[in-house]
């Protein structure tokens, strides 16, 4: 009885060194998972900083289509006074020409404004798209780590049974 006491014992002995090997694994685990997060935070600041230069971005094509829209109105007031005076038609003319050659201009760079705000809006969401990926893994690292804790309580609750029968084990002996 005492020799399968013993034997008891060191298999208890043993279940317990397995649990916490577990348990280190499972801290590890955790480790891992926390350095992710980590991760994930720094992709989002990064995500938060270029949507703020995308913000920027937009605000100064709107100031530059205000600009446009000012210009516009401007050679068309122009226009009408070529109408009116006719003594300073081609100088006038020349004037609208030169206005035009700005609103031009303006329109090109407002057309390369919104090219730059395209392609930062494509990198954006490429960024959304990845740190959504990166969100998934931390998602399934944490069901992995879910499962370990499941499976390291499982396993501690076989040893609670376990010692539960070597103290009745014990308390039998000790009877004897």
């Amino acid at each position: 009885m005492n020799f399968e006491v013993l034997t008891m014992n060191v298999k208890v002995l043993t279940m317990n060194f397995n649990v916490l090997t577990m348990n280190f694994k499972v801290l590890t685990m955790n480790f891992k998972v926390l350095t992710m997060n980590f991760e994930v935070l720094t992709m989002n600041f990064e995500v938060l900083t270029m949507n703020f230069k995308v913000l920027t971005m937009n605000f100064e094509v709107l100031t530059m289509n205000v600009k446009v829209l000012t210009m516009n109105f401007n050679v068309l007031t122009m226009n009408f006074n070529v109408l009116t005076v006719n003594f300073k038609v081609l100088t006038m003319n020349f004037n609208v020409l030169t206005m035009n050659f700005k609103v031009l201009t303006m329109n090109f760079k407002v057309l390369t404004m919104n090219f730059e705000v395209l392609t930062m809006n494509v990198k954006v969401l490429t960024m959304n798209f990845n740190v959504l990926t990166m969100n998934f893994n931390v998602l399934t690292v944490n069901f992995k780590v879910l499962t370990m804790n499941f499976n390291v309580l499982t396993m501690n609750f076989k040893v609670l049974t376990m010692n539960f029968k070597v103290l009745t084990m014990n308390f039998k002996v000790l009877k004897y």
